[in-house]
């Protein structure tokens, strides 16, 4: 199964959902304004302007709790620290080995400038 929701509503249908059968994809018929999905056992459908699941054997409809949502909202928080983090952990490191290599080439032009001057001695 797979289905196509474009909330903003600029293609058409809007909603709309596709099941493979004998190789071939077959369009889901709706049901109350909702498809049903058999991989599943819920139906999606729109409720306030959100895709959301419904259980048709209970007769409720599925959805984030606020708790999850803000811990969610909280977890992109801290992964988008580490990852800043990360990024100036990799640009202090390459900042060094930059330096290091500067010190390198340095002392590569003052050895080979000894050496000059020992032959010349």
């Amino acid at each position: 199964e797979y289905y196509i929701y474009d909330p903003y509503y600029e293609i058409e249908p809007a909603f709309t959902g596709f099941r493979l059968a004998d190789g071939e994809y077959e369009e889901i018929a709706l049901i109350e304004g909702r498809l049903p999905s058999e991989v599943l056992g819920l139906e999606l459908g729109e409720r306030e302007g959100v895709l959301r699941l419904y259980n048709p054997v209970r007769g409720v409809w599925f959805g984030p709790s606020r708790e999850r949502v803000e811990a969610s909202e909280v977890r992109a928080l801290e992964a988008e620290s580490r990852a800043s983090q990360a990024e100036s952990r990799v640009e202090q490191e390459a900042r060094a080995r930059q330096e290091a290599e500067a010190r390198a080439r340095h002392a590569e032009t003052e050895l080979e400038k000894a050496r000059a001057a020992l032959g010349r001695l």
